[in-house]
């Protein structure tokens, strides 16, 4: 439970929360509107500025340069190409460095010429331009198509751009519009494979003598396994008497598995297997323009990012693999029970891949699962099927008991969007993030 108070003493001290609330509104009303007001001026400054930025780039084309002036490719493929020199007058008119100034030249031009449909919302102030500059630097390698599905995907979905999505995306474009990139990326990866271990006297090493710093690069699959091992040491270490925090006995664990004859002593010891499970668990997505080659297929798992279907084919020979069905988010799965079922689960984090609280991104996977319409039992009147899809939505613990205690309310669409009214009557809109790339 969030809180073990007694529901008299709980609903006390909810009243006195929400009075202070009421003592401090006008107030408070006063700085949210001058602050919702600034942000908007942002927003709209920040568009023109670009707007400026790409005229000032376009009114200096590498044209007719003189021998010593050389011609700027600040953006990618199709972008105009700029005058150095003209570099040089914006970022002494703006008090900038050369650097930033060729960054924004660059994210102006990038966006105008290469994600028109981006720019649009830029433009037109429906998504905030610090949100998408971000994705200049992933796309000035892609080639124009690569670049011009990335503008789609983004520009489908205004509400749920975020650094997260545009970097999946920009990898996956390079996946799907380049599969061999993909390939020699994979192998290259597992070419750094090793062991690193950084003692005091050697460069990254630890700032002190008692401890080392350790380096380990391994096979996805490999990594797995020594991460569940590492933790089934670990909680034996604390069930036979060991103080140490969480993290300190990591460390330890890891030293242990330098003996395995002591580490084995340890788990026996906590009555834990010899042999932890370790079963390699993936959620990929493929993008359907790529199944049209069933042999290699290019997905993404929420986890691991981009991921080739030769790779999984290759883990699924040494490994334990499981296979989750299909679910379908606009599905209704429902239970009697307080506590949803797995598939409920995962359908829920599926649809909602962040805390639905407005502007919270903390994973759903490491949220409480709250009832939209708080759960009755049925012994105590409650209907049946009140964990269900439509009630259901991941709140992290802070926002939980904000839910809980604090006077807020939300609903819940179909698509997993929430609309939320604060303790002052304000409502807030929380777009559906879902993990699909």
């Amino acid at each position: 439970m969030l809180y073990s108070a007694p529901v008299s003493a709980r609903q006390a001290s909810r009243e006195r929360y929400l009075a202070k609330l009421d003592r401090i509104t006008p107030a408070g009303d006063k700085a949210l509107i001058g602050l919702a007001a600034l942000e908007q001026e942002r927003v709209v400054l920040a568009a023109g500025v670009l707007s400026l930025a790409a005229d000032f780039a376009e009114a200096h084309p590498a044209v007719g340069l003189d021998d010593f002036e050389a011609a700027l490719d600040l953006a990618g493929p199709g972008a105009p190409v700029v005058a150095e020199y003209a570099v040089a007058v914006l970022s002494a008119s703006l008090s900038m460095t050369d650097f930033a100034t060729r960054k924004l030249l660059g994210d102006a031009i990038e966006l105008k010429h290469r994600l028109p449909l981006l720019w649009g919302l830029i433009q037109e102030f429906r998504v905030p331009a610090w949100k998408v500059r971000g994705v200049c630097d992933l796309t000035q390698g892609l080639g124009v198509e690569a670049c011009g599905w990335v503008d789609e995907q983004l520009a489908a979905v205004p509400d749920r751009v975020n650094l997260c999505r545009i970097e999946r995306l920009a990898a996956t474009a390079c996946a799907l519009f380049d599969p061999e990139a993909l390939a020699e990326a994979e192998a290259e990866g597992a070419l750094g494979r090793g062991v690193f271990v950084h003692h005091p006297g050697s460069r990254c090493g630890a700032p002190v003598a008692s401890v080392s710093r350790v380096e380990v690069v391994l096979d996805t699959p490999d990594a797995v396994a020594f991460e569940e091992m590492v933790k089934a040491l670990a909680q034996s270490l604390a069930d036979q008497g060991c103080t140490d925090g969480l993290d300190v006995r990591r460390a330890r664990a890891v030293g242990l598995l330098a003996d395995p004859q002591a580490a084995l002593g340890v788990l026996a010891g906590a009555g834990m297997p010899a042999r932890v499970e370790t079963p390699l668990s993936l959620v990929v997505h493929f993008d359907p323009s790529s199944v049209e080659d069933s042999q290699s297929l290019v997905g993404v798992d929420e986890r691991l990012g981009v991921i080739s279907s030769d790779l999984v084919r290759r883990w699924t020979g040494s490994a334990r693999v499981t296979v989750r069905p299909v679910l379908h988010l606009g599905r209704e799965i429902e239970t009697d029970a307080h506590d949803p079922n797995d598939n409920l689960r995962e359908q829920v984090i599926q649809r909602n891949a962040v805390c639905v609280f407005p502007g919270c991104n903390r994973d759903s996977r490491r949220c409480d699962l709250d009832h939209v319409t708080p759960y009755l039992p049925i012994d105590q009147g409650g209907g049946p099927g009140q964990t269900r899809s439509s009630n259901l939505a991941p709140l992290c613990r802070f926002h939980h008991r904000v839910k809980t205690h604090a006077g807020w309310r939300y609903r819940l669409l179909e698509d997993g969007t929430t609309i939320w009214r604060g303790p002052g009557q304000a409502t807030y809109r929380k777009p559906a993030i879902t993990r699909r790339p």
